[in-house]
């Protein structure tokens, strides 16, 4: 049991909360920096596609290399920084960027979260399955981006765009020199979950694609609806939203590890379930149970996006989004750990599902930006992405297996 007092755990969280404060500045700031018709929501949009390049970059180094070429990233990520800081101060009029500039600024930004999301990957995928420390992990990159979203409106300090991209080169080179100190090698070892609950391995290879795809879908359903609602708001409101999801998502990691939640499946039944145990108690909930009042949260968020000039209506709106970030967290933490328990192998599902994650997310946004974010279009993304992540993660072929009645 030595691996679980490793400090590189806690590093990795650091890291994690080091690197993400930049990037919810750049993310909660830079949405109308990018002033291009086809590029709305600019910084969303480049954080979803620096997701999906991130995943490209993981396919196209082999795990051997990780150790050696992956923990350089965020410093790589400080170096695209150090770029987009020139080209904004050079071109930027009215503190905005069009044209050429406007779109080489963009897919700078892409490319830096694209190492930013890479680095964060590879730091979740070395504690997945590992008694729910990939949660403290993800802890220190959501409370990382709740500061790094509100950090300056709790100041009350008014700073341009420059000098929060200056800022950011010198926290992703901070998180790149804890990359580099951390030790990988020391806590690659899978180690099975310490519970009351005995795990049996999947069955099938099909049955954890469709752990993948839930998870996907759940993404977007979830995140990508909630995060579209800010092109219909004034600009003023982005940074809360985001900064409200993140506090959501970070109580639901801390619930997730306090109550040493997994997911599970009854011999009796091909429905998924979450598990809870503590001080010997153990609990169950459906999964369609909690993902239905997900969606509910979320619907209540689309209904009243509009009434929020009122103060209670934006209380009420802040308070629906907490509560779809928190149980939308407890469920995918859930899943991306059960996935990683499986990962033995040395398939990297945990990265690819982070990465097919960004890949839904991104196409999703730049769908609902094209035909324009309505009512309808949120509501149709909303039920499509629980529906079918609500189906996915059921058992259907019987071959997922908890030894519990």
């Amino acid at each position: 049991m030595q691996n679980q007092k490793n400090p590189y755990y806690y590093l990795f969280s650091l890291s994690n909360f080091i690197a993400a404060f930049g990037g919810g500045m750049i993310l909660g700031n830079g949405i109308n920096v990018i002033r291009i018709p086809y590029l709305k929501n600019g910084s969303v949009l480049a954080f979803f596609i620096g997701s999906v390049l991130g995943l490209i970059l993981l396919q196209l180094i082999s795990k051997k290399l990780w150790n050696s070429v992956g923990r350089w990233f965020s410093l790589f990520g400080s170096l695209t920084s150090v770029a987009l800081l020139i080209i904004f101060k050079k071109n930027e009029i009215d503190f905005s960027l069009s044209g050429t500039s406007g779109l080489i600024f963009f897919l700078l930004l892409s490319a830096r979260f694209a190492f930013w999301f890479y680095s964060r990957v590879l730091r979740a995928s070395y504690v997945a399955g590992k008694q729910q420390r990939i949660a403290w992990v993800e802890l220190g990159y959501y409370f990382g981006m709740i500061i790094g979203l509100i950090i300056w409106k709790l100041i009350k300090l008014d700073i341009s765009f420059g000098i929060m991209l200056s800022i950011d080169i010198l926290l992703q080179f901070i998180a790149g020199i804890f990359d580099l100190f951390a030790n990988h090698n020391s806590i690659v070892q899978k180690k099975s979950i310490t519970s009351m609950i005995e795990i049996k391995p999947m069955l099938e290879r099909v049955s954890e694609w469709r752990l993948v795809g839930s998870v996907v879908f759940l993404t977007i359903g979830i995140q990508v609806v909630i995060f579209s609602i800010t092109s219909k708001m004034p600009e003023h409101f982005a940074p809360m939203i985001f900064a409200v999801y993140y506090f959501g998502v970070a109580m639901g990691a801390i619930n997730y590890k306090k109550y040493n939640i997994l997911i599970a499946w009854k011999k009796i039944s091909t429905n998924a379930i979450l598990v809870s145990e503590k001080m010997g108690i153990k609990k169950e909930a459906s999964v369609q149970s909690i993902l239905l009042i997900t969606v509910l949260f979320s619907t209540f968020t689309i209904l009243i996006f509009g009434h929020c000039t009122d103060r209670i209506f934006q209380y009420l709106f802040y308070a629906s989004i907490f509560g779809a970030a928190f149980l939308y967290e407890i469920i995918a933490l859930a899943i991306l750990d059960r996935i990683g328990l499986e990962d033995s192998a040395s398939k990297n599902m945990v990265t690819y599902s982070y990465g097919l994650m960004g890949i839904g997310a991104a196409i999703s946004l730049w769908l609902l930006d094209l035909v324009n974010v309505t009512l309808p279009t949120l509501f149709f993304t909303l039920f499509l992405g629980a529906c079918l992540a609500g189906y996915l993660v059921n058992d259907k072929l019987g071959k997922r297996r908890v030894l519990t009645e």
